[in-house]
């Protein structure tokens, strides 16, 4: 009885550690000057004249921080329903250099009104653990915009499409996730909702001692991240 009692203790105790450490959307301030400070779906799937899609991830560096920070990444994998079964369309597994795609584009004002952006983003690889780390304090003004190296096309058959990044927050940094829909697999940016649409975002996550998996279109219109403590997951 009394093993049964200290074994239920301890659980209780893992458990108030685990989400004491965590910091969730509400428990953070969502910096003003972003384009979309909550989550919300527009559609999860192309509209006429729309075929192809791909998720998006942005990172900054929260303003006023005397801190460091970084984010982790592990992969960002877009999947569509199929007769009610996820399948995964594509992944970028990141672990290598040249394994990230995206830009730094300004953050005051968001994206600078344009699709001016620096091609160079501050990362180190880390090929024998599976992950990139952005160092998001190195360029506190700007986002780190990354997107899959290849857009998908979306089945005919799908019943809707979804995003998933598995990353680690550290320090003063934020992370919002979302989707856009492509004319095909090959137009070229023109302009805002020319040849692209986004099809929402998640809402923003922040600092966590454990990976995140963030997913949008999943669920709710803003799914809550998957936080896993060490016993369930391998912290790099």
């Amino acid at each position: 009885m009394k093993m049964a009692r200290f074994i239920i203790f301890m659980i209780l105790m893992f458990t108030l550690f685990t989400c004491s450490s965590l910091v969730k959307p509400e428990d953070s301030e969502v910096p003003d000057y972003v384009a979309h400070p909550e989550g919300y779906v527009s559609m999860l799937l192309p509209p006429n004249g729309f075929s192809a899609a791909t998720p998006w991830f942005c990172g900054i560096h929260l303003d006023d921080q005397d801190e460091s920070s970084y984010i982790d990444l592990d992969y960002m994998r877009l999947y569509a329903v199929i007769g009610g079964q996820s399948v995964l369309l594509y992944s970028d597994d990141y672990s290598t250099a040249g394994s990230v795609s995206g830009g730094l584009y300004l953050k005051h004002p968001w994206f600078g009104s344009s699709d001016f952006h620096d091609d160079e983003i501050p990362y180190t690889a880390y090929p024998d653990s599976g992950f990139v780390r952005l160092h998001t304090s190195d360029r506190n003004d700007r986002v780190f915009h990354l997107w899959n190296r290849y857009r998908s096309l979306v089945p005919v058959n799908a019943e809707k499409c979804w995003v998933e990044v598995n990353c680690r927050i550290t320090g003063p940094a934020g992370v919002q996730i979302g989707m856009d829909f492509w004319r095909d697999l090959n137009a070229p940016y023109a302009g805002y909702n020319v040849n692209n649409v986004e099809a929402g975002a998640s809402d923003w996550y922040f600092q966590s001692a454990y990976w995140q998996i963030i997913r949008f279109g999943n669920g709710s219109i803003s799914d809550r991240a998957s936080y896993f403590p060490p016993s369930t997951v391998l912290i790099y």
